[in-house]
């Protein structure tokens, strides 16, 4: 499965790395990230739009995960409540 592969790569990452597991630090690091992100929009590096996209996903993914949820999951849930709230809406 597809999840399973990216938090196996994720968690080879964050042990290579030796990356501080701690929420509070992962937050500051997809703080720096989405700042990364909004520059590569500013300056408009299709490419480079691409890798800053990634690697808010890939630390926005390892939060959850260390927060105990599944990332797919979490996702999941939330795209199927805004889309049941739509046709209710509707």
């Amino acid at each position: 499965m597809i999840s399973n592969d990216i938090s196996n790569k994720i968690s080879q990452l964050r042990t290579q790395l030796a990356l501080k597991t701690d929420l509070p630090s992962r937050l500051r690091k997809l703080g720096e990230e989405v700042g990364e992100l909004a520059e590569a929009v500013a300056n408009g590096g299709i490419d480079q739009i691409g890798e800053e996209g990634a690697d808010v996903i890939i630390v926005a993914w390892d939060i959850l995960e260390l927060a105990g949820f599944s990332p797919l999951g979490a996702v999941i849930s939330k795209l199927d409540a805004k889309l049941r709230a739509i046709k209710e809406g509707a």
